[in-house]
């Protein structure tokens, strides 16, 4: 793990001094020119301290100095301060909950809420309802009807199976000398 971790900082080194040669490069270039309309629109290079590019400790100081040299608007930072730390309250407010959530909180809590069986009582159904169509299916493919699968899921042998005709033809016939 530390292996890995040693392997990938040294990666960003080595990418980070390459960038860094990159735009050391690029910084020479603009120098050569000379010329203003080459440097980037929003930024322009002090034209005051204006360096020896062969010498790096030179250049160093030349940053330096422009860093120094630089006064930065304190009201304008303190203003956006309070703006973040303003947007920072309305999303802790907003993280609290509002109406509904915490409704939804105290009806969950005080046990209102119906116990179905989660996700699995949902699944056993819906396998349960997928038997039960794929038996529906099948009996009409065979023309089967229901009378049919409750008889053979009986499985009675073939000598009752014709002792129980008999008996129907019996009462049927005695049925019918009941009414004449």
């Amino acid at each position: 793990m530390q292996e890995d971790l040693a392997a990938d900082l040294q990666d960003d080194l080595e990418k980070a001094a390459q960038t860094f040669a990159l735009v050391e490069q690029a910084t020479k270039e603009q120098l050569k020119d000379g010329s203003p309309s080459h440097i980037g629109a929003g930024r322009s290079l002090s034209k005051l301290n204006r360096v020896d590019p062969i010498d790096p400790a030179a250049a160093k100081e030349g940053v330096l100095d422009e860093v120094r040299a630089l006064q930065p608007n304190h009201e304008n930072r303190l203003e956006a301060i309070e703006r973040a730390e303003k947007l920072r309250q309305k999303e802790l407010e907003g993280r609290r909950g509002n109406v509904l959530q915490k409704e939804l909180t105290s009806f969950v809590e005080s046990g209102k809420l119906k116990k179905s069986g989660g996700f699995e009582e949902v699944e056993r159904q819906r396998v349960a309802k997928d038997e039960r169509i794929r038996r529906e299916v099948w009996e009409r493919q065979n023309g089967m009807t229901q009378a049919d699968a409750d008889f053979e899921e009986v499985d009675p042998s073939v000598e009752e199976v014709a002792e129980a005709d008999e008996m129907v033809e019996e009462n049927v016939d005695e049925h019918s000398d009941l009414e004449t």
